[in-house]
């Protein structure tokens, strides 16, 4: 009995070991999982969830992936007239972000495993100071200590318009969203990546750096008719038609209340022509889209790209995405005007698709597969699975949902949540314990 006791303990300090491992390579927000006070069955599940996600989604038959359970966790009806306008899982799948069409902000702790039971109310919520005010979802991403997170709003009303930057300690006594940083920003101005502390901001031409966690912050003059923009090791990624060029982030300087610096005229380091698989598309009426999660990827993780480019045609419609992958460059001169990585094409999926905007989601990581998640035209929520293992970088497409209004996955957690055709919040998971 006492070997068998201490071959027990011994088995669940080891899972308890893995699933902190299988968390920081994910990366997971780390309160999701109380890992001291799970048993070893809790521990195994979660550990391999990831992997028995990703075999799922790749298995081939059938094209379309039913979930193993599904609970209703927010009915129409108990809302009291308000509409959800958005959904965002918080990496890790417990945690739950709803915007409603009046701008509260609420925080939902939907428990780290199918069997866990929702609690009757928030964690936490976020009320408009005042009557009009619009927000509008930016971004999230993780403390320096993991404990908690940053999600990240455009505001605006009939006075003013700004970027807020509010925090969060879900699992604090009395978590709150606390107001860390704001920066005045003019009009038609939108939120194109966050990542690091950093917010890359479009208006026009015009691009503002800002480092909302030591406020300072810079413009430059950039495309002027830029689509898209994301953050990459130290380094900005500008998407036209033409293509996409790489730019470094000039020196930033104290806001102190003060309007963003105008840098010195910049010209890119870097210019790239588009993949041949985009370069038609570019022809037709289209836009392009690129995304890149705004929460790291975790430790070890390749950083990947998705270009989207949405095809609008009289007789036709549909969607190209090419992913891309930032390789680290060594260079011989010992040169710090090179960056230190670059964007290479790696593979392209052609599908139908309707209009592209910018709801989409980032993918993410389940095991080695990386899952772009992508709303048809039909309202099913499709899987493209890739495995940048593979050296032909080897993809399945799968439909993990139907009739679809919105939807947030989390795919280390293999948990979707919708919003459904009755408008009511649905929670989805393709993984349940043995």
């Amino acid at each position: 009995t006492c070997k068998h006791l201490q071959f027990s303990t011994t088995e669940q300090n080891v899972w308890m070991g893995v699933l902190r491992e299988v968390c920081i390579t994910h990366g997971v927000f780390l309160p999701t999982f109380p890992i001291a006070s799970m048993d070893q069955k809790a521990l195994e599940h979660a550990a391999l969830v990831p992997y028995r996600f990703g075999r799922l989604l790749t298995a081939g038959k059938p094209p379309i992936v039913y979930p193993q359970a599904t609970r209703v966790f927010l009915e129409n009806k108990s809302l009291e007239g308000m509409e959800i306008e958005d959904i965002r899982l918080v990496p890790g799948g417990r945690f739950l972000l709803i915007k409603s069409d009046d701008s509260r902000v609420f925080l939902w702790d939907l428990g780290h495993s199918p069997a866990s039971v929702v609690k009757p109310l928030p964690v936490a919520s976020l009320t408009p100071e005042i009557d009009d005010l619009v927000r509008e979802y930016c971004g999230i991403e993780p403390t320096d200590d993991g404990k908690g997170f940053y999600v990240v709003y455009k505001e605006h009303s009939s006075t003013f318009i700004q970027i807020s930057v509010f925090v969060i300690y879900p699992l604090t006594p009395a978590p709150q969203f606390a107001l860390v940083a704001v920066l005045p920003v003019p009009t038609h101005t939108r939120i194109t990546h966050l990542l690091s502390g950093l917010c890359v901001i479009q208006s026009g031409s015009d691009y503002i750096i800002w480092d909302f966690i030591c406020d300072h912050a810079v413009t430059w003059r950039g495309y002027e008719y830029g689509y898209d923009a994301v953050i990459s090791h130290g380094h900005v990624l500008l998407f036209s038609d033409a293509g996409f060029t790489m730019w470094k982030i000039p020196e930033m300087s104290p806001l102190d209340g003060a309007t963003p610096t105008t840098s010195s005229p910049q010209i890119p380091i870097l210019n790239f022509k588009y993949h041949e698989s985009l370069v038609d598309a570019l022809y037709n009426r289209s836009k392009i889209l690129a995304l890149r999660s705004s929460w790291p990827y975790g430790r070890t993780r390749p950083s990947i790209i998705s270009a989207m480019v949405s095809i609008e045609d009289e007789d036709f419609d549909y969607l190209t995405i090419a992913f891309y992958m930032m390789e680290s460059i060594i260079s011989t001169s010992g040169s710090t005007a090179l960056p230190a990585a670059i964007p290479l094409f790696k593979a392209s999926v052609d599908l139908g698709a309707d209009d592209l905007d910018h709801r989409q989601e980032s993918g993410r990581f389940a095991d080695k597969w990386f899952i772009q998640p992508l709303h048809s035209r039909s309202s099913d929520i499709i899987a493209i699975v890739l495995d940048p293992t593979s050296e032909t970088w080897e993809q399945h497409s799968t439909i993990i949902s139907t009739d679809a209004a919105m939807f947030t996955l989390c795919p280390m957690s293999a948990r979707l949540c919708i919003l459904d055709p009755q408008k009511n919040v649905q929670i989805i998971d393709f993984v349940v314990p043995h």
